[in-house]
């Protein structure tokens, strides 16, 4: 390596970044760095597990796995018991028809006012 004259060194030393100068200013774009890391891990968690986020940490189960797990739960049980079952959920399909039926009735007024002032700016 050869020795640098004093005029060429101190040129190269006003224009380079400075160790101390560097390292200070990275503070922040390293809090920022670990932040985002922990974004993308939370991100890929919740895609993972199915968990709706850091404020809820449980995992909550997709409608098919629960049935799954339903029907594994009464295939263990006596006969009596998974007859009854099936009863419950034809008297509670039953039972819903009337809330279903409210429902669409329900929609439908919603809709009457616009379909009204609809009707009047096309007359």
């Amino acid at each position: 390596m050869t020795k640098r004259t004093g005029r060429r060194q101190s040129r190269l030393e006003r224009k380079a970044t400075r160790h101390q100068d560097f390292v200070g200013s990275a503070d922040a774009d390293r809090a920022e760095s670990e932040f985002r890391e922990h974004e993308r891990i939370e991100r890929d968690r919740m895609q993972h597990d199915h968990s709706p986020g850091p404020e809820i940490p449980f995992r909550l189960p997709r409608p098919e796995e629960l049935r799954e797990k339903a029907r594994e739960r009464l295939s263990g049980m006596p006969q009596p018991v998974q007859r009854a079952a099936e009863l419950a959920g034809i008297v509670m399909q039953v039972a819903m028809v009337p809330v279903r039926i409210g429902l669409g009735i329900a929609r439908e007024l919603v809709k009457l006012p616009f379909s009204l002032l609809r009707a009047t700016r096309e007359a």
